[in-house]
């Protein structure tokens, strides 16, 4: 993901200089994301504001993550990444893996709503994997596919569980993070049965 600046006072942030399209993020935490589509349609002080919030905010105790307690709060600014029609985010492949192994993908876009749908290495769907109440969708499987899976496997190797997320643009890989526990460990989107059978798949 390419980076258009790094900060760590909100107030370093020189907003004229940023492009007309970008992504805010605090690295300390999750979901601590500003998606800018147009600067001049922007508030800037409502930014500011939100972004002063998130850097106080100690977010492993307050989700019980303390992995993200240790690194120092600071704002990274990301290039905005369009997907295949004008203001629509890419697939979002989230490649769930063990010890070098793929358990699953967890293909996720967003528009109005979030759609998900999970495939498992050879991007066939596993039905029954979602809880009934998410909207799911059919997932194009990318140009990038093999590489994305490639790499994931050899990071993987040395974790008992991590996830890693890519994008992909008309064949162009882009890794977009690393976790360890995401949805805070509880992926409550899992089907029971499913979360079960991938549980138990976990050598801890």
């Amino acid at each position: 993901m390419d980076l258009l600046g790094i900060w760590d006072s909100v107030e370093n942030i020189d907003f004229e200089n940023l492009p007309k399209k970008f992504v805010l993020k605090c690295t300390h935490g999750c979901g601590y994301n500003i998606i800018c589509r147009d600067k001049e349609k922007l508030n800037i002080q409502q930014t500011k504001k939100q972004l002063n919030i998130w850097m106080k905010e100690d977010y492993g105790k307050k989700y019980s993550e303390s992995h993200y307690s240790k690194i120092k709060p600071t704002i990274i600014c990301e290039k905005y990444i369009d997907g295949l029609s004008d203001g629509q985010l890419p697939i979002d492949y989230k490649i769930h893996c063990s010890k070098g192994k793929v358990l699953f993908i967890l293909c996720i876009v967003r528009e109005d709503i979030i759609k998900k749908q999970i495939v498992n290495k050879n991007f066939m769907e596993i039905s029954n994997s979602l809880v009934k109440t998410e909207i799911t969708f059919e997932a194009i499987k990318p140009k990038s596919y093999e590489s994305m899976i490639k790499i994931a496997e050899e990071i993987s190797q040395k974790f008992n569980f991590i996830r890693i997320d890519f994008y992909d643009l008309n064949g162009k890989l882009i890794l977009g993070e690393l976790t360890f526990t995401p949805a805070g460990g509880k992926l409550s989107y899992l089907n029971k049965n499913f979360g079960m059978y991938i549980g138990n798949k976990l050598k801890i």
